[in-house]
Parts: structure tokens; C-alpha cells; sequence
């Protein structure tokens, strides 16, 4: 039985379902089509390459959409490492070679984003209710 429940940790055993009809998600997935469209233009104005443009603008934002739909995770640590992943993704077709720096500051970020949710008092923090979106499992 341990075993079984081990296997389902931490959604249960609920099947996980994409968060189509959460806003946040599509407010994330929207930006980086967005992003990904300017980085494009911009990219085709300064003559890049085809080869340049796809791995610079497209193949970020095909990472933020699906990593902005996927499920919710459960806890707080893994929610702000979701979407900073996603943020940083969806921005990444507007610093072109710069890219690298963008990559680097994610685990930075998020260890301050870390460092600053355990200095918020209890009582400023963010009701459970309020955390959970529709489609989170």
C-alpha cells in the first residue's frame, strides 16, 4: 500500500490536467507569443539568420507555453520556480545573445524570491484560497 501511495505523490491520484482556464497561465503563454513575435520582427530587421531567428525566439516561446499550462504544482517553492521559468522563457527572444545572462539569473531570482517569502509575516501572505486557479489539480 506505501508503495502505491508513493507513486502518486504529490497530486494523488488524480489525473493532472492542463490549467487552460487559469488566467495567470494564459496571461503567461500570451506574453511569450508576444515576445517571441517582436524578437522575430526585431531579428528579421537586423538580418538575422533563419537558424538565429528560431533557436533565439521561437524555441523559447515553445518552452513558456506548455510551462505555462502545465498543472500547478503543490507547494509555494515549486509554484515561483514554475513561473519564473516561464517568465524568463517568454523574455528570452527579446535579449537575443544575451540570452545566457537570462538563464543565469533564473536560480538567482528565485533563491531571492525564496530568501523574501520567508521574511513576509503570516499575516501578509497570500490566503489559500487565493493561490489556488482553476484547472490546478
Amino acid at each position: 500500500m506505501q508503495a502505491d501511495e508513493d507513486l502518486r505523490y504529490p497530486y494523488g491520484a488524480r489525473p493532472l490536467r492542463p490549467a487552460w482556464r487559469s488566467v495567470k497561465a494564459r496571461s503567461l503563454a500570451g506574453s511569450a507569443v508576444a515576445a517571441s513575435a517582436l524578437g522575430s520582427w526585431t531579428a528579421h530587421r537586423a538580418d538575422l539568420l533563419p537558424n538565429d531567428i528560431a533557436l533565439l525566439t521561437v524555441l523559447p516561446a515553445m518552452l513558456a507555453i506548455p510551462l505555462a499550462f502545465a498543472p500547478e504544482p503543490r507547494t509555494r517553492l515549486g509554484t515561483m520556480s514554475k513561473d519564473l521559468l516561464c517568465i524568463a522563457a517568454a523574455l528570452s527572444p527579446l535579449v537575443f545573445w544575451a540570452i545566457h545572462y537570462l538563464i543565469l539569473g533564473v536560480p538567482l531570482l528565485l533563491a531571492w524570491a525564496v530568501a523574501m517569502d520567508r521574511l513576509i509575516p503570516p499575516s501578509m501572505r497570500v490566503p489559500e484560497r487565493f493561490r489556488l486557479q482553476a484547472g490546478a489539480p
